[in-house]
């Protein structure tokens, strides 16, 4: 007989959350760059500044609540 396949190995639930938040960051870094480059785009920046801020203040409540 042969033996059942492993299961895919998958990341923890924190880690694939705080990759996630990462990218969303590093995202809205670029878009806010990118809205102070072009000054057409100047609200772009104004938003990416919020959406940074709103991301990183997200994960910090998230890992504070997960180190309890």
């Amino acid at each position: 007989m042969r033996e059942p396949l492993a299961a895919p190995a998958r990341l923890p639930y924190r880690e694939a959350m705080l990759g996630f938040l990462a990218f969303l960051l590093i995202l809205w870094l670029v878009l806010a760059i990118l809205g102070f480059v072009i000054k057409g785009l100047l609200w772009l920046a104004f938003i990416g500044i919020v959406l940074v801020i709103a991301t990183a203040a997200y994960g910090w409540v998230k890992r504070k609540a997960q180190g309890r």
